[in-house]
């Protein structure tokens, strides 16, 4: 019986042996699980950061591209602006000051230079009498009529040098738009 005995305490002295050996590798995986969640936890935390500073440069990036793209239509206006004014100064303004209209009417000449007129600083006087001054022939022209016309060429005039001014002027900032969209892509590209 003692042999039993002796032969089952082995038996329980090895399933110990075992349990320890059992609860060892326990805590070794626990301690291995706390590491690979610590640097789950960093690569999670860089991941973040990595997101955010890439949606940051989106970000900045779509506001460089409105930004220029705002800039380039005032730009793009502004020359569309100073090209037909300097046309109609030239042309149909000419045509309706001497009289010689060609083939057209005056009115359809008129016609073609009244919506340029709300571009210019017009006062309201000058504007209401800017058609009755155009439409007469220049021997029907009066004094009055003659200043108008005057008043009316120098509006155009001081028009287009403003325009010509902030052509010259929207230069370094149309530089400056597409220099900050070029790195607001470069960020990008580095996020």
């Amino acid at each position: 019986m003692q042999a039993s005995l002796d032969a089952e305490n082995e038996k329980v002295a090895g399933s110990e042996a075992k349990k320890l050996e059992l609860e060892e590798n326990i805590q070794a995986a626990e301690v291995a699980l706390t590491k690979a969640q610590s640097v789950t936890a960093a690569h999670q935390a860089e991941l973040n950061l990595a997101c955010s500073a890439t949606q940051a440069a989106n970000a900045e990036l779509t506001q460089a591209r409105e930004a220029q793209k705002a800039g380039d239509a005032a730009q793009a206006l502004a020359q569309t602006d100073k090209e037909a004014l300097e046309s109609s100064l030239v042309g149909d303004l000419v045509k309706l000051k001497s009289g010689d209209v060609g083939d057209a009417t005056p009115d359809v000449l008129y016609q073609k230079l009244e919506p340029l007129l709300l571009k210019l600083e017009l006062d309201a006087s000058l504007r209401s009498a800017t058609k009755p001054a155009l439409l007469n022939t220049p021997m029907g022209r009066g004094v009055f009529d003659k200043k108008v016309i005057e008043e009316l060429e120098n509006s155009f005039t001081a028009k287009v040098e403003q325009l010509n001014r902030v052509l010259a002027d929207g230069q370094p900032a149309t530089d400056a738009r597409v220099a900050l969209v070029a790195e607001a892509e470069h960020k990008v590209a580095d996020a």
